[in-house]
């Protein structure tokens, strides 16, 4: 991670980027978090090889074997280029008696945080095992949350795919075959028609500015994004209605799904927040739960400090309060990550409940619209010639 610190030399203001190990002796005045904005794309997901990576290792060392003989097993029998690098990472490191998760920083990329945080605590508290154990568990919750997003659009993704192929048939192949028949009602046409070999004759004839400014406009999206990602990340997770419920409960039950595994690992609740926050990935919520730090830090009650952000509901706030007083808090910790899990996959089921009918609508429009386009004129042909 790398910071940008402003500071002040010889009288004047000056800036510097550093990472996080790194001192500035000079007096420090601000300290900017620089974010790594990844434009690339792999054509196949790697999150997959992650979570059976640590899914083998996880059971091999619940065998009680040793990590340094676990990991010369895995090199030997993997064939998997993507684990083969980590897994030789991690002997190296253990082999120069170099921290892992410090090792595998050159992996990061592929591994994501949580790898690394998982690994550093398992190293500072000489429970490796079970950190590991419990970041596939993380894992593998986070993938099967995918796969079940996923599976909820594919149907949608694929009645518009089948849109878009049927529009671009019959723009090619059915529309021309009929629009000399079409001209020959001159302004009589249908508004259906007209519409139609309007907008065939856009695409045809102004195709490449089309396609340029849909460039543009995601260019400016994505740039728009970019600079006021703290804005939008807000107005996702605070004001679009129904959506940001849904995506509230899916971000709750990640972040005290992940408080609830570090704690696992005898950590204190404070330094727990502080590695969980990062895998929220949306900046609002962030900057709420280093509110809730700093107020801990200052000396607050759990229930004090998260109920002062105004981001969670009463059940939340009564069931740390509970927590918190009768000294279960990781057992309220877990309780928390289900129900937040049992009420996302409600909102998912309803909202696919919902998408698929309004898609079938739409899209039966657009084919009646066509229909009616092209058989029209033919229908009024006929009678005329009657």
């Amino acid at each position: 991670m790398k910071y940008k610190v402003y500071f002040q030399k010889d009288g004047k203001l000056d800036s510097k980027i550093v990472d996080i190990k790194d001192e500035i002796s000079a007096d420090v005045i601000k300290v900017k978090e620089l974010r790594d904005v990844d434009f690339s794309f792999n054509l196949k997901d790697k999150s997959g090889d992650i979570v059976g990576l640590f899914y083998e290792m996880d059971m091999m060392l619940a065998s009680k074997l040793p990590l340094k003989d676990v990991v010369e097993i895995l090199i030997k029998s993997s064939k998997n280029g993507v684990k083969k690098d980590i897994l030789e990472t991690i002997s190296k490191s253990l082999l120069d008696g170099q921290p892992i998760h410090k090792s595998l920083e050159i992996h990061r990329k592929i591994l994501g945080y949580l790898p690394l945080v998982f690994i550093k605590l398992g190293e500072e508290n000489s429970n490796l095992a079970n950190s590991i154990s419990s970041l596939y568990e993380l894992l593998d919750e986070n993938q099967k949350l995918k796969q079940s997003i996923g599976k909820a659009l594919r149907y949608p993704i694929v009645l518009v795919i089948s849109l878009i192929v049927s529009i671009f048939t019959i723009f090619t192949l059915v529309v021309p075959k009929f629009e000399h028949l079409f001209t020959q009602f001159g302004a009589n046409l249908p508004l259906s028609t007209t519409i139609l070999l309007f907008v065939k004759n856009s695409l045809y004839e102004h195709y490449l500015l089309i396609l340029f400014v849909f460039f543009v406009a995601f260019l400016v999206i994505v740039f728009v994004f970019i600079k006021f990602r703290y804005f939008f990340h807000k107005m996702i997770f605070l004001y679009i209605p129904y959506f940001s419920k849904m995506y509230r409960y899916m971000i709750f039950y990640k972040l005290f799904l992940s408080i609830y595994l570090i704690m696992k690992s005898k950590n204190k609740f404070q330094e727990t927040l502080v590695y969980a926050k990062e895998t929220t990935d949306n900046l609002f919520v962030e900057e709420q739960i280093s509110f809730i730090i700093q107020e801990l830090n200052d000396g607050k009650s759990i229930h004090d400090a998260f109920s002062n952000r105004n981001i969670f509901n009463e059940v939340t706030l009564r069931m740390l309060l509970v927590g918190e007083q009768s000294n279960r808090l990781e057992e309220i910790l877990h309780n928390l990550q289900n129900i937040n899990k049992r009420e996302l996959s409600g909102y998912i089921d309803n909202f696919v409940a919902f998408l698929t009918p309004f898609f079938v609508v739409i899209i039966s429009a657009i084919v009646l619209w066509l229909v009616l386009a092209i058989m029209t004129p033919i229908w009024e042909m006929g009678s005329f010639i009657r």
